[in-house]
């Protein structure tokens, strides 16, 4: 395959995704609230009444704020700072090893990189800018839906036109079913899929159908860095 672009997904593929949650957690358990009532406040925040991504730092702060009223109780503004600062300074546990030089490797290889990321813009765009990768992603090249179902589809084509089918292209992704319906809809797309080993929303048979069923097109592996390597191996022998 003549390698003409590669597509990369942004949460539990170049960021841990598992530390932003940490971070409203933290932020819900610096008031005294539980873990529990930490989850409830994030998946009300999480998604709009239409079925998009809504969750955002601001969101779930907003939503914290509400709960802490109806306890009687007021959002601390500095304690929200100090967490923020505490999640922003920490980029080595945000983004994946390996990621930076991912990238890299495509700059050095004059290949067009190209991220995709599904969830609420400018919160998007902070946890990119925390993680240090706004130096190699911009308002040029990367686009974002908010559409969890399908929108990943639109926003493929956006970037290569609506008669896209996935020639040429590589995309970094760590879902099995959203990879398993892009693998569908572009017949000739390439996908590396980064199965992250905490994320609990598919099950062992779920990766195993996957696997089975699109082993032509997909190269998985458990961390970034071994997905990586394997990419690496496979540009080697597509030129």
């Amino acid at each position: 395959m003549n390698l003409k672009a590669v597509v990369f997904d942004l949460d539990n593929t170049l960021i841990n995704a598992e530390r932003v949650k940490y971070f409203f957690r933290r932020l819900a358990e610096a008031h005294g609230l539980t873990d529990d009532e930490a989850k409830e406040i994030y998946k009300l925040a999480r998604n709009y009444n239409t079925g998009g991504i809504a969750i955002s730092d601001e969101r779930f702060i907003q939503f914290l704020e509400i709960d802490l009223i109806e306890k009687g109780r007021q959002l601390d503004a500095g304690l929200v700072e100090k967490v923020l600062k505490e999640i922003s300074e920490n980029k080595k546990e945000l983004v994946f090893n390996g990621a930076e030089e991912l990238v890299e490797f495509c700059q050095k290889n004059n290949w067009p990189h190209y991220l995709l990321s599904l969830g609420v813009e400018k919160w998007q765009k902070k946890k990119i800018a925390w993680a240090g990768l706004d130096k190699f992603f911009n308002d040029e090249n990367t686009v974002f839906t908010i559409k969890e179902n399908g929108g990943k589809r639109g926003a493929l084509q956006d970037l290569f036109g609506k008669d896209f089918t996935g020639e040429g292209v590589v995309l970094f992704n760590d879902r099995s079913d959203e990879s398993a319906d892009l693998l569908e809809f572009f017949p000739n797309l390439i996908i590396f899929v980064c199965r992250n080993l905490e994320d609990a929303r598919h099950s062992e048979n779920d990766w195993k159908k996957f696997a089975e069923k699109y082993s032509s097109r997909m190269i998985m592996a458990n961390s970034l860095l071994e997905l990586s390597l394997r990419f690496k191996e496979y540009a080697t022998e597509s030129k």
